[in-house]
């Protein structure tokens, strides 16, 4: 700063007798020369004072935005293993009520069997249709339950996430207008 207001100290009388009588007035000359020295020094205290921090801040929200993301993505993972987990724990009570089922059906039918072949069979079905029938209740109840926890949790989540990013950016909208 000091090595430009030298060069308009000492500059601008060489300037002003360089051309005589004729030419740019000296007070023009030193306006453009003061004018340009202050559009420089302006631009050297926001690009060394304001524009770091701008950046830093930056740099930290997107790091946040980034640490935030990995959490909520390590969250679900966690969910799905626990889906994950569940299901096979309703796939082993399916086949056991399968083998268990068939046990029963076995041994009813060695007592029937004396009573005849046909009452044998009907009962066989209807049994058969209505473990299919609770099967089905039962999964059917168990998916809406799972389905609607897992989306009320991704909701209130992403009203989380929203209500934070709004007043990011109702504050960074604020903050520009304060620096306007």
């Amino acid at each position: 700063m000091a090595f430009i207001f030298f060069i308009i100290l000492f500059l601008s009388p060489i300037t002003a007798f360089a051309g005589g009588n004729e030419g740019v007035p000296v007070s023009f000359v030193f306006f453009q020369i003061l004018n340009f020295s202050l559009f420089v020094g302006a631009l050297i205290y926001l690009l060394k004072k304001k524009l770091p921090s701008l950046l830093e801040r930056k740099q930290n929200d997107f790091l946040e935005y980034r640490q935030k993301a990995i959490e909520l993505e390590k969250k679900r993972i966690e969910e799905c293993a626990l889906l994950e987990k569940d299901l096979q724990v309703l796939a082993e009570k399916e086949n056991n009520l399968d083998k268990s089922v068939a046990k029963a059906l076995n041994l009813l039918e060695k007592e029937l069997r004396s009573e005849g072949e046909l009452w044998l069979e009907n009962l066989q079905r209807q049994i058969e249709q209505e473990l299919k029938r609770q099967q089905f209740t039962e999964m059917s109840r168990l998916k809406d339950k799972l389905l609607s926890r897992v989306l009320q949790e991704t909701k209130e989540q992403l009203k989380e996430i929203k209500q934070e990013k709004i007043l990011k950016l109702n504050n960074q909208m604020i903050q520009r207008w304060e620096q306007v």
